[in-house]
């Protein structure tokens, strides 16, 4: 039930920057606390390219850190 706040851009996101940055490879970021639940939080993100290898978008997962440790 996320509504994202007016201005959102997710260019500027560090997930999407990261993804960015690492192209062709997978980004892992920084542990964080989710806002509402104050869960620990990871985002693996990757670029995502067209045809000519021009980069067009960003896909992201972020998933809790105990799933991360009990998988």
């Amino acid at each position: 039930n996320y509504i994202a706040p007016k201005n959102y851009n997710p260019v500027t996101r560090p997930w999407y920057q990261a993804a960015v940055k690492s192209y062709p490879h997978i980004a892992r970021g920084t542990p964080y606390q989710e806002i509402k639940t104050k869960e620990w939080l990871i985002s693996i993100s990757k670029a995502l390219t067209n045809d000519k290898n021009n980069i067009i978008g960003v896909i992201a997962i972020d998933s809790s850190l105990d799933n991360v440790i009990k998988s």
